[in-house]
């Protein structure tokens, strides 16, 4: 998910005469970065509606990856899993203990560091069950923003 707030980001900063030029450097569609930067217009508006200005959208977030990761963890806390193993894409989840195994389309697929607990958007079972739109996260955040639903020693290393 971050990697996604990232290449929109930066073709969001890039300007509009380079934008294509951009894409075909990093393999990107500029139709859907346009069509996403539409909708980001479009929920800007809508937050305008209901009385949110301006500088509270821009101070919402900015560039802190890490209010971003909790609000992934206040919305997809029962898809936390932790990393099965000192490495590598197999993961289990906190609750449930299924097995998961990262999708290839992920930017954690074969990468040598995964993080060691992660919240996850989608999954699907093909041969394997593989989870997607992997997020890293602090273990903490579990027991603090959904405590009616972890305990501390579910999330303790």
């Amino acid at each position: 998910v971050l990697s996604r707030v990232n290449v929109l980001l930066g073709y969001q900063d890039t300007p509009t005469r380079a934008r294509q030029q951009w894409c075909r450097m990093h393999f990107l569609n500029a139709r859907l970065l346009d069509q996403a930067t539409r909708i980001s217009r479009q929920l800007e508006g809508y937050l305008a509606r209901f009385g949110y200005g301006k500088s509270e959208l821009a101070s919402s977030c900015g560039r802190d990856a890490s209010l971003l990761q909790k609000c992934l963890v206040s919305g997809l806390f029962a898809n936390a899993a932790r990393r099965r193993g000192p490495s590598g894409g197999s993961y289990q989840l906190l609750r449930g203990g299924g097995a998961l195994d990262v999708h290839p389309s992920s930017v954690y697929f074969g990468a040598d560091a995964t993080p060691e607990y992660v919240v996850f958007a989608s999954a699907m079972t093909t041969t394997k069950a593989y989870i997607n739109g992997v997020t890293a996260i602090d273990p903490a955040w579990l027991t603090a923003l959904a405590p009616n639903y972890y305990s501390a020693s579910q999330t303790a290393p």
